[in-house]
């Protein structure tokens, strides 16, 4: 049984993901989108302590665990995966839209609320957070960044590319914040993570 998990990202309700979640299943995937406390706005390492109970949950029932993260998910999850030790049990993460090595400032109007919130302190580019992730040598998971070329919520644009893994810019039409939120429901998206899925798995198989 393979199985996906899905980490929401920063106060991302859990209906967010739920489109991608239900074609997941419909190809036979279980799935579970992970809850996180206060929403994914408190400590980061936190919700990665949440994340690593569910992978300990699923592995001894699993043939493969992978993960995608959305948005400030990827963090959590890359968080989980480098300092927690849960990297040995997944095969494949996948970042959509996600700040990797933290954000200057997402939409201006947002970036006063988010330093109320431990979570919001912890991504700003040149945090003691960000600083150490970023530092900490890499794991053997393969990881595949998926985000929208125009998304305004992820600046220096530079941040949206995973370092060692595989990137993919989605040159929308869409431009400005809008992009950021439509990627967990783009069919096009769900076709890509498909096909990276079997991808690997051809690739597995040959050797």
């Amino acid at each position: 049984m393979e199985v996906t998990l899905l980490v929401p990202g920063y106060a991302t309700p859990i209906w967010f993901l739920k489109i991608l979640e239900h074609r997941l299943r419909k190809d036979g995937e279980q799935t579970e989108i992970v809850k996180l406390p206060r929403y994914g706005m408190g400590d980061i390492k936190s919700s990665a302590a949440i994340l690593k109970k569910r992978i300990d949950y699923w592995k001894d029932k699993s043939t493969s665990i992978d993960i995608i993260g959305y948005s400030l998910g990827g963090v959590i999850a890359k968080y989980c995966l480098k300092y927690l030790g849960s990297g040995k049990d997944i095969r494949l993460l996948f970042h959509l839209c996600v700040p990797q090595g933290g954000i200057i400032t997402g939409l201006p109007l947002l970036t006063a609320p988010c330093l109320t919130t431990k979570a919001g302190r912890q991504i700003f580019i040149g945090s003691r957070f960000m600083e150490s992730l970023t530092q900490q040598q890499g794991n053997s998971v393969k990881e595949i960044a998926i985000y929208a070329k125009g998304d305004l919520m992820l600046i220096p644009t530079g941040c949206r590319i995973v370092e060692g893994g595989k990137n993919i810019c989605l040159r929308w039409p869409i431009m400005g914040t809008l992009g950021h939120w439509v990627v967990p429901f783009s069919s096009q998206v769900y076709e890509l993570i498909k096909a990276e899925k079997e991808r690997y798995k051809e690739k597995s198989k040959t050797g």
